[in-house]
């Protein structure tokens, strides 16, 4: 218990940095990277169910209960497909002005 309760202080009294520019590349490539997958994995995910979603809609109509949650969970899927592909984005962008000037 001792060495969580060290852990969870070391947490807290970790280094912030204000803004992406600040952070060390290594950060930037770790999160870049993470992002990029995450990005990848739910377009992939948007793309495979979101035309036969739209098919099956076109037939029955928006009207139905699952066919609004379904919605609902395409649009917040395609939310964090913006989020993290800007994310990884701007990580890459950073890291090549850093590294390739």
């Amino acid at each position: 218990m001792n060495s969580l309760v060290k852990l969870l202080s070391r947490f807290r009294n970790r280094k912030r940095y204000a803004t992406f520019s600040d952070m060390p590349s290594w950060i930037l490539a770790l999160l870049g990277s993470q992002a990029s997958f995450i990005a990848f994995g739910c377009s992939k995910f948007v793309l495979d169910v979101g035309d036969p979603y739209l098919k099956a809609v076109d037939k029955v109509g928006v009207g139905s209960a699952p066919a609004l949650l379904i919605g609902a969970l395409l649009l917040l899927t395609a939310g964090g497909v913006w989020f993290y592909g800007t994310l990884a984005a701007r990580c890459s962008s950073l890291l090549k002005d850093r590294h390739f000037p």
